[in-house]
């Protein structure tokens, strides 16, 4: 089980295609960096207890038919 914050050095992996971060217990917001992912088709963070406004910081910065879940933030 992964605890605390999304690490921003996640955005180095610019060649990942699917990232699942289930059921954990993040917190925080997302990074901002996280958008520089050009290759990720899936997208799923549920589960966990992000806070903040993330929606509006990753649109147009992943493809129009990726498969994103977000929790309800």
């Amino acid at each position: 089980m992964l605890e605390g914050k999304i690490a921003v050095n996640l955005s180095y992996y610019s060649n990942v295609k699917i990232l699942r971060l289930v059921t954990n217990k993040l917190g925080g917001m997302i990074p901002l960096e996280l958008r520089s992912f050009k290759n990720l088709v899936q997208l799923n963070l549920t589960t966990n207890n992000l806070t903040g406004v993330a929606e509006k910081h990753l649109i147009g910065t992943l493809a129009p038919d990726i498969g994103l879940t977000l929790p309800n933030l």
